[in-house]
């Protein structure tokens, strides 16, 4: 493959404009309630749901996985099974929110949002 300079800019340029928004602060639960987790990414014309991965993870346990167009929860921690959930309606405007349901106090602790699409990826 033979890339010319202006190639080259416009993909690293694209690459940089691909940031996931979460919040900067704490977002709280309550016992035994739903829980969203936000996390937004750029979805344009061009995004392919196809090329779409999204993980969370809290720590270094799989709490949700999305990829080749459907959830993947054979690597989810256990503690998670059949309590989370994606936005998959909504994955075309750029929402890669979790939604956790019935919260613990063993949910507590610092979640990440990866997100990859055809256009840039990050993890935040």
């Amino acid at each position: 493959v033979k890339l010319s300079c202006v190639d080259i800019f416009s993909f690293l340029h694209s690459l940089a404009e691909f940031e996931i928004t979460v919040p900067r602060d704490t977002v709280t639960g309550f016992y035994s309630e739903e829980l969203i987790l936000p996390c937004t990414f750029p979805a344009d014309s061009s995004w392919d749901l196809r090329s779409t991965v999204i993980t969370w993870q809290r720590g270094l346990d799989v709490v949700h996985s999305f990829y080749h167009s459907q959830n993947q929860l054979d690597l989810q921690n256990r503690h998670y099974v059949k309590r989370t959930s994606l936005f998959s309606q909504e994955m075309a405007q750029g929402n890669a929110s979790l939604k956790l349901d019935k919260v613990t106090l063993q949910d507590a602790g610092v979640y990440t949002c990866s997100v990859s699409t055809n256009t840039g990826s990050q993890k935040k």
